[in-house]
């Protein structure tokens, strides 16, 4: 985690252009970047971009955010969309101002949307499962640092324990005695542990 911490620390720094964080759900990635993003930059010195979108409106989002960095989680619905993999691949150029454009006669660019614009963003992506992304999206690798985020129990049953949040030492210790059993640590074992005690299982 503190390695993780360090590298996304550095992107929000302005040290790295491109940043890919892999790994699998409940393991505090979301968090993480948000605390990060929002200690360095402020809550108006980045823009947050996550859940389902259309093309649309994917790019009228990425012209808001122009000219700060960008975080894009929960990728799985959004890259499903052959034209918004089209339109991060422009994003994620290794170039510094990086044009993007729609050809479009929408009533959204007779407004305050303009049909090309150039953006000096830089990108982190979140994602669970780097199989699960448009092989386009796969293929940026190499402009950018690819992080596979894979915590062992051990190291998620410490984090959680300097983190603070989570109250039920019961339950945190019933975890702990049985961390040789889990294969993939998550934070949500702990909350759904508590819910089950709650409900007297």
């Amino acid at each position: 985690y503190g390695e993780m911490r360090g590298i996304l620390t550095a992107f929000a720094e302005g040290k790295y252009d491109f940043v890919c964080v892999l790994g699998g759900p409940g393991i505090g990635k979301s968090e993480m970047i948000r605390r990060i993003m929002q200690e360095t930059l402020g809550p108006n010195g980045w823009g947050l971009i996550k859940g389902k979108h259309t093309p649309l409106d994917l790019y009228g989002r990425l012209h808001r955010y122009r000219s700060v960095p960008i975080v894009l989680d929960d990728l799985d619905d959004l890259l499903r969309k052959p034209d918004n993999v089209m339109i991060l691949k422009c994003l994620c150029d290794t170039v510094q101002v990086k044009r993007l454009e729609w050809g479009s006669r929408h009533a959204a660019f007779q407004a305050d949307l303009p049909n090309s614009f150039e953006s000096i963003s830089r990108v982190c992506l979140i994602s669970n499962d780097w199989n699960s992304l448009d092989p386009n999206i796969r293929a940026l690798h190499d402009r950018g640092l690819v992080l596979h985020f894979q915590p062992t129990a051990v190291e998620v049953h410490r984090e959680l324990a300097q983190a603070g949040w989570f109250e039920d030492e019961e339950v945190f210790e019933f975890v702990g005695s049985h961390l040789h059993l889990i294969t993939e640590p998550s934070f949500r074992f702990y909350i759904m542990a508590a819910k089950h005690k709650g409900a007297g299982m």
